[in-house]
């Protein structure tokens, strides 16, 4: 008999157990009561918003004069085509793609003795047979020469030149 009496109070004791912690829950966590649950949820508001042309194109037609980048005094080399992206700022891009008839190895060679000439540090955690990259002692200035077999006639190598001069940083 007693235990039949225990149960009701059993029975309130959970209601009151469940029910505490969830109202402690809505309020400690600023969500809405039960009342306000029938009301739609806040949007929330975007404020970023993305340039839709931040990576176009623009062709060059000619090579680029890039400063400080050092000119190639072998044969003369043949410009196949360039790109910048004009809308990158407040970096400025530069992509070229060159063939010479030179061998790959005498262009990666030429490139990483020209370039400290020049005012340029080449790293040489990243130097490889193919590639050559490097960053200018005085300016922001990074490039990349790329080589790989040439597929055109009467030339043996393509060059992939990729220049980029970053803005210039607050000194501290």
């Amino acid at each position: 008999m007693k235990r039949q009496s225990q149960l009701p109070l059993i029975a309130l004791a959970l209601l009151v157990a469940v029910g505490i912690p969830r109202a402690a829950q809505a309020q400690f966590w600023n969500q809405p009561k039960p009342a306000e649950q029938g009301q739609p949820p806040q949007k929330r508001v975007n404020t970023y918003k993305a340039d839709p042309h931040a990576f176009d194109t623009q062709a060059l037609r000619t090579p680029p004069d890039l400063p400080y980048f050092p000119s190639w005094t072998g044969a003369k080399p043949l410009y196949v085509e360039g790109l910048t992206f004009p809308r990158r700022l407040p970096k400025e891009i530069y992509t070229m793609t060159w063939q010479y008839k030179e061998p790959a190895g005498v262009i990666i060679n030429w490139y990483t003795e020209a370039l400290p000439q020049a005012g340029w540090k080449v790293d040489e955690s990243i130097a490889r047979a193919n590639v050559v990259t490097a960053r200018h002692m005085r300016e922001d200035i990074d490039v990349s020469i790329q080589v790989s077999p040439a597929a055109r006639n009467g030339y043996k190598t393509t060059a992939e030149i990729r220049y980029t001069k970053h803005p210039e940083r607050k000194k501290r």
